[in-house]
């Protein structure tokens, strides 16, 4: 499509999410807000803290609410460029905001996060992302599709041949990531952007729902639950999450551009 053209509007975009403490830590350092704006567009950010007791409630929150604000900007004369530029400045200012705190508080000092930023407008999908929280495509048919490649220590070892993916399941440093905000006063962000049919749903996710259910799990629920109301999903991702040990914070946001234009906000920090 070209720049500054744009689709008759679909409808309106709606997201539910949840976030759960898991079963085996002591705090909940995920984050994720969700926005509608007057046009009927919608985004969605996700993000899962990580540098000791504090620092990583810290950074997912001053994330969430740097890029929220950011997003802030967003107007319905943007064309796909503009969006791109304005996730992607969303990140930096983040990952800046992070990082200063950090450096102005030796007790938040090396605290970072991951990032899942979605945006969807008429059907067009855009991504931005920084480390091992996901973002999927969930067909009108329950199947599944990842639409991030993980920042992380074994999908390298994977590209590279060393593991196989099922190797990397159980690999003793799994949860190594190689791309976070706010640990270094600038980071790549990967970007991404694609048309979803009429059915289709995105889901965003902290790698406590996708490091504990496999993705065929994952699309199963989606299966089984098909008539199902929306609101009910991310419970019962969660709640498979946790029966598989629960082993870590778990958060799932689900978009989707509805038929019926109805206003959705939500957000949860804990």
């Amino acid at each position: 499509m070209p720049n500054g053209s744009r689709p008759e509007r679909q409808g309106m975009v709606k997201s539910v999410g949840l976030t759960d403490i898991g079963r085996k830590r002591a705090t909940n350092q995920d984050a994720y807000e969700f926005t509608c704006f007057e046009d009927g567009a919608g985004a969605a950010v996700i993000c899962d803290g990580m540098g000791g007791a504090n620092g990583g409630d810290v950074a997912s929150r001053l994330a969430v609410k740097s890029i929220m604000e950011r997003m802030g900007h967003y107007h319905s004369a943007l064309d796909d460029e503009g969006i791109r530029g304005l996730l992607y400045s969303a990140a930096q200012e983040a990952n800046r905001s992070i990082y200063t705190t950090a450096c102005n508080d030796e007790k938040l000092s090396g605290m970072g996060t991951t990032m899942v930023l979605a945006l969807l407008r008429d059907r067009r999908l855009h991504i931005v992302h920084a480390g091992d929280s996901r973002a999927y495509l969930v067909s009108g048919d329950g199947s599944l599709v990842q639409l991030t490649r993980d920042h992380s220590l074994v999908q390298n070892m994977i590209e590279s041949g060393e593991l196989t993916p099922d190797e990397a399941a159980s690999h003793p440093q799994k949860n190594v990531i190689t791309r976070v905000l706010g640990v270094f006063g600038e980071v790549e962000i990967d970007y991404a952007e694609t048309m979803i049919a009429e059915g289709d749903k995105v889901l965003l996710c902290t790698d406590g729902l996708c490091g504990f259910v496999s993705d065929e799990e994952i699309s199963n629920i989606f299966k089984s639950h098909a008539d199902a109301p929306m609101e009910e999903l991310p419970a019962l991702l969660i709640a498979a999450a946790n029966e598989a040990g629960g082993g870590d914070n778990i958060t799932a946001v689900i978009l989707w551009d509805a038929p019926d234009p109805v206003t959705n906000q939500n957000s949860a920090e804990d």
